[in-house]
């Protein structure tokens, strides 16, 4: 006797890719003079990020640590 497969792995869906946010950072959002804080851990990671989008969209960002627990992100250009 088999046995019924109830894997919700293999059954097959119809349906559309989710969207997904390119970057999790909000910078396509920013305006000159406006800015976004992130915690302190990702700083490394939104720096990285910052000089991209800059490159890639010629704008200018500054990236300063506010206190211990928390980094703002600045569009100034």
């Amino acid at each position: 006797m088999k046995t019924k497969l109830t894997d919700p792995f293999f059954v097959v869906r119809k349906g559309g890719l989710p969207e997904v946010p390119r970057n999790r950072y909000r910078f396509h959002e920013l305006q000159i003079g406006q800015y976004f804080d992130v915690p302190r851990a990702l700083d490394h990671s939104v720096r990285v990020q910052a000089s991209r989008q800059g490159k890639r969209h010629g704008r200018t960002y500054k990236v300063c640590r506010i206190t211990e627990e928390r980094v703002r992100i600045y569009r100034t250009a």
